[in-house]
């Protein structure tokens, strides 16, 4: 089935896989910026077959995208891997890709993955859960929290692992 809808992808899109994701990591991408009042210097990314960045689109040049900050490669890794989850409707587990992003980005990232999170299954390891978790989302009495509609489960690793 998932072999099925990676194949119904790349045909639709006449391309690679990693050209018929783009797409959708771009529009995010370019979301991101608008929603947090960044200059809008991303207009788009592109991928080779293996799903690696070749470059990122920024004022009309292709640029390598290791001359990206660490936030906007880690931002960059977390989108790619969010589209390929939501396509083949995959669990996705991350381990701290915000650690090197700003607060306002980092609340545009909360605000998307719990709207994913409604079709795809998140799983977030993190040290950091601020980055994370709004303060109304954190476990106080228990070692857990369930939030939105019991689609977000926060879990304090700390108290699991002392019980």
């Amino acid at each position: 089935e998932r072999q099925t809808a990676l194949r119904r992808l790349i045909h639709a899109e006449g391309h690679h896989l990693g050209e018929a994701l783009a797409p959708k990591v771009a529009a995010r991408l370019a979301e991101l910026a608008t929603q947090t009042q960044a200059p809008a210097r991303y207009a788009g990314v592109r991928l080779d077959a293996h799903l690696r960045t070749e470059g990122v689109l920024a004022q009309g040049e292709t640029r390598d995208p290791k001359l990206l900050s660490v936030g906007t490669r880690e931002q960059l890794a977390l989108l790619l891997r969010l589209a390929v989850a939501e396509i083949l409707k995959l669990p996705l587990v991350l381990d701290d890709h915000l650690t090197h992003t700003d607060p306002a980005r980092a609340s545009w990232f909360r605000q998307t993955l719990r709207a994913a999170a409604h079709d795809t299954q998140i799983v977030v390891l993190t040290c950091h859960p601020d980055v994370y978790l709004d303060d109304t989302d954190r476990p106080k009495e228990r070692a857990y929290q369930d939030r939105a509609a019991g689609l977000l489960r926060a879990i304090d690793a700390t108290r699991v692992i002392e019980s």
